[in-house]
Order: structure tokens, then C-alpha cells, then sequence
């Protein structure tokens, strides 16, 4: 199954920046995107018409953890506003196996993954009197599945018969 499942599309991150208002006066070509560290671009092609370019927000050692799913980034002091960091879940199998952190400036990955644990969806909550965005700690779900032979199956359907 995970031979499977890693031949699919992986889920990567990527920025696009749109945006708000597109001055008429501004020359065909030129790139409206004025965002330090952002490689992004959005470019009038013509009256009433702009072309993006995404910023990929990762480099290829996310490949080894399959992509991820389930963002999350400091929404109480970020929501709406530049940040440096969000947190995910690591898709290496059909099942979330890994919790990321990506640094978006510098493409740094820190990862926290165990054999036979899968995390769900993290939660960033920062500290309560924290300074840097991402001071405080990810919360997660973290599922570990016990093996269930057929004898004690069979063994457990037979007490409750």
C-alpha cells in the first residue's frame, strides 16, 4: 500500500501572492510583488490580467516525509500577517507518520516522527508571554495502533458471546 500511495501526487507547500489592487497605470510586465524574501511573483500581462508565479516553500529533504497536509501557523499573533514558521503533518504513508516545522525564510525542516506512532493535525499555541513567533509548544493527537492477532480476536468475540 505505501508503494502505492507514494507514487501519488504529493501535497507540497507553496506561496502565491496575489494582490489586493492592480493600478492601472502600472507597465505591462512588471512584477507587483514587493515582499522581502518572497520569490513569488504576480505580473500585469495585460489590462485586467495578472500572471502568478509560486515560491516553492520547501527544498527536497520534504520528499523524504511524502509532502505534508494540515498547516497550522501561529494564528493568534500571525493570522493575516508575514510569519517565518508553520507546522504540519508528514505524509511518508497512507497515514500522517511525522510532524514538521518549516522554516519558509530558510527552507529549514525539523521533524519529529517515531515508528508505529501517527500524529493528527498539529496545534501551535505560543506561550503566554512569548517574543518570538514560534515560542511555545505544538499540540498533536498522536494515535498508536495495537496489533490484534485473529486468536485474540476470536478469543475476545467468543467471552462476549
Amino acid at each position: 500500500m505505501d508503494k502505492f500511495y507514494n507514487l501519488l501526487c504529493r501535497n507540497l507547500p507553496r506561496r502565491y501572492v496575489l494582490p489586493l489592487t492592480v493600478d492601472e497605470n502600472i507597465p505591462l510586465d512588471q512584477n507587483l510583488v514587493a515582499l522581502h524574501n518572497c520569490k513569488a511573483t504576480a505580473t500585469k500581462r495585460s489590462p485586467g490580467e495578472v500572471y502568478l508565479t509560486h515560491e516553492e516553500l520547501h527544498d527536497d529533504e520534504l520528499l523524504q516525509y511524502g509532502g505534508l497536509e494540515f498547516p497550522h501557523i501561529n494564528y493568534t499573533q500571525y493570522n493575516g500577517r508575514p510569519y517565518r514558521y508553520f507546522y504540519a503533518c508528514g505524509f511518508g504513508h497512507v497515514f500522517s507518520d511525522s510532524l514538521l516545522k518549516m522554516d519558509v525564510h530558510t527552507k529549514e525542516l525539523k521533524v519529529w516522527r517515531y515508528p508505529g506512532l501517527f500524529p493528527s493535525e498539529p496545534v501551535f499555541v505560543a506561550s503566554p508571554k512569548a517574543t518570538e513567533e514560534d515560542d511555545g509548544v505544538v499540540l498533536s493527537v498522536i494515535i498508536t495502533p495495537r496489533e490484534v492477532s485473529y486468536d485474540s480476536a476470536q478469543q475476545q468475540q467468543q467471552a462476549h458471546s
